[in-house]
């Protein structure tokens, strides 16, 4: 093969001939090929960590190698090697993941967890408090994604790891028991008249995009629809239903911060046009193409990653921990042999064509499937759509923009999605993963730069590039350097502010739970006077505005509460990364220690 197609064997090619030809019961191909693999100078072990092998690959290689043990035939001795690197590596996953490890990485620590937050031993556990709720769907989300923390099922790098897989399947979980129980009156009582209303467009748009992907699917087997081809391989790659429901989750979350998706000028020229409320098509039709792929990304990647892969990543975990790795030899060492064993795994990158034609697929197949009740005057309820397409002029220039319906922008004041966050951007248990190369630190279980770039590739390239020659090692060590320092939530002040939360009253960042300022009177010349009509309308919308305001206010401070408390009876780390200049910031964006002086306070 080396010479027929210049291909250069290494640790991956050999895995992926090997894991082909003990998946099609050629055993005796499979253990040649073992044996011109270490003739190379290529290990076992070196194989296992292949990611072109799956766990389902590596339990039916290590059966091929017991039954050679069992039936005494020959290559014994290469067999007997094999399951022995595998046993080896089973028990390093186990002594990392169990509570030895855990209580062995707590007794290193310069200082425990009781005294970072500066409590005494004698206060034990902290209990659960109650804490007055927004109840709004990100909100509940939130919570939802939490409850792990308060139950003693897993510790570590188990829970650490359950709370990262814990993304879009537990909104996905709770759309479905939506539509299950819809007319249970307990359900609606305590679901957000949002929640069940957005889990209401599902089904419909979960239909569609099944129906898509079969067209897809015809025109890649027949190459008959050329447009299909183009983006059909892509738009089959993951699930109809979180598909669906990542469309619905994005929408509404772009829609709820719509304010924040235009400059200060183009906002302007909205509020002149009575048109606040959308957000441009093209910022809609990206940022959801961007969601889908990398959801998709992340299914490639769990699927890819076994239990031997996930072993070494813990493994280099604890050697950062122990202070070994910011030994640049060491280090150096360790990032060339994590280059060795990496290969990239041929994750299709889209270009800007597939992104545009899958986002404004799915937008297109959004504002069809999602229809809102509405009630005008005077005439009965029915359904309209819940989104509506305008074209409209901003500076010289023709714009699309998507709008929520009227109905839905009042649902938005009282039920904000803005606030919406998968389990992927809260702070970890554990100490981050530590940077090897520019795309592999941070959290545990999934990929990402370690700069912060924007959506061309150019950066990408050129980070890869200096990566690739060794020319990040002392950057990345810094990265390392900041994720390892622990962090506690802070008793005494969580018990302050709790206090004042659950009070409802209004002191420092905290905002009140109701919005005191009175709203405008309708003036006695409303009817004949134009000027006072008009001032009221300004000064109504500037009520409704502040409202709003306070409302998104309580719910961003809702959210960092929850978190403080869920993560009372555990430490705190923060992966980092940087951006173009070299300045790091954490990579959970909405609790960290760079935060408001709330954040800064409840934490130590």
């Amino acid at each position: 093969m080396e010479n027929q197609y210049a291909i250069e064997p290494n640790s991956n090619t050999f895995a992926v001939l090997i894991g082909g030809f003990v998946n099609n019961g050629m055993q005796n191909v499979a253990l040649a090929l073992m044996q011109e693999m270490l003739r190379n100078g290529y290990t076992i072990h070196g194989m296992l960590l292949s990611s072109y092998l799956s766990d389902e690959d590596i339990r039916k290689i290590e059966n091929m190698a017991k039954d050679v043990v069992n039936k005494g035939e020959d290559n014994v001795e290469l067999a007997s090697m094999l399951l022995g690197e595998v046993k080896s590596a089973e028990d390093n996953i186990s002594a990392i993941t169990g509570d030895s490890a855990e209580q062995e990485s707590v007794e290193h620590a310069p200082v425990t967890l009781d005294e970072l937050a500066g409590i005494s031993n004698k206060t034990g556990a902290y209990e659960r408090q109650q804490l007055n709720s927004t109840n709004v769907a990100g909100i509940m989300q939130l919570k939802s994604t939490l409850e792990s923390l308060y139950l003693n099922e897993l510790h570590g790098y188990n829970l650490q790891v359950r709370l990262e897989n814990d993304t879009y399947d537990a909104a996905l979980a709770r759309y479905r028991e939506i539509n299950e129980k819809r007319n249970d009156p307990l359900l609606s009582a305590n679901t957000s008249a949002l929640r069940r209303l957005s889990a209401s467009w599902l089904p419909k748009l979960e239909s569609m995009i099944e129906e898509e992907q079969q067209r897809c699917q015809v025109a890649m087997e027949g190459h008959s629809d050329k447009d299909r081809l183009k983006y059909g391989r892509y738009f089959v790659q993951l699930d109809a239903s979180k598909m669906a429901t990542v469309t619905i989750l994005e929408t509404l979350r772009l829609n709820a911060t719509s304010n924040g998706l235009h400059s200060q000028s183009e906002r302007q020229n909205l509020l002149n046009q009575k048109a606040s409320g959308g957000v441009f098509a093209s910022t809609l039709v990206t940022k959801l193409s961007k969601a889908i792929h990398n959801e998709i990304r992340f299914e490639q990647m769990k699927k890819r990653t076994n239990r031997h892969v996930f072993g070494h990543r813990l493994s280099l975990a604890r050697l950062a921990t122990s202070g070994k790795l910011f030994n640049m030899a060491v280090r150096r060492a360790k990032m060339r042999e994590h280059r060795e064993h990496s290969a990239d795994l041929f994750l299709d990158e889209w270009g800007l064509d597939t992104r545009i034609r899958i986002g404004s697929l799915l937008v297109s197949m959004l504002l069809e499937s999602a229809r809102i009740p509405e009630r005008r005057d005077g005439e009965a309820e029915h359904m309209v759509p819940a989104f509506h397409h305008k074209l409209e002029f901003l500076n010289g220039r023709r714009h699309g923009l998507v709008y929520p319906s009227s109905t839905l922008r009042e649902l938005f004041k009282s039920d904000s999605s803005s606030h919406a966050v998968t389990a992927r951007h809260l702070p970890m248990l554990v100490p981050p993963r530590p940077w090897m190369t520019y795309n592999s630190g941070g959290y545990l279980t999934r990929d990402e730069p370690c700069m912060r770039i924007n959506d061309g590739s150019e950066q990408l390239r050129l980070l890869k590039h200096a990566s690739n020659e060794d020319r990040l090692s002392t950057v990345l060590a810094g990265l390392d350097a900041l994720g390892m320092t622990r962090w506690a939530i802070n008793r005494p002040v969580f018990e302050a502010i709790r206090k004042v939360w659950n009070a409802g009253r209004e002191i420092a960042e905290i905002p009140a739970s109701t919005y005191n300022e009175p709203e405008p009177v309708k003036p006695a010349d409303y009817d004949e006077n134009p000027k006072a009509r008009i001032k009221h309308h300004l000064e109504t919308r500037e009520w409704m505005n502040g409202r709003a305001n306070q409302h998104s206010q309580r719910c961003d401070c809702n959210y960092k509460i929850e978190i403080a408390q869920a993560f009372m009876n555990h430490p705190m780390y923060f992966p980092h990364n940087m951006d173009f200049r070299g300045r790091a910031y954490p990579i959970p964006p909405h609790f960290n220690h760079l935060g408001n002086d709330m954040c800064r306070g409840l934490l130590t």
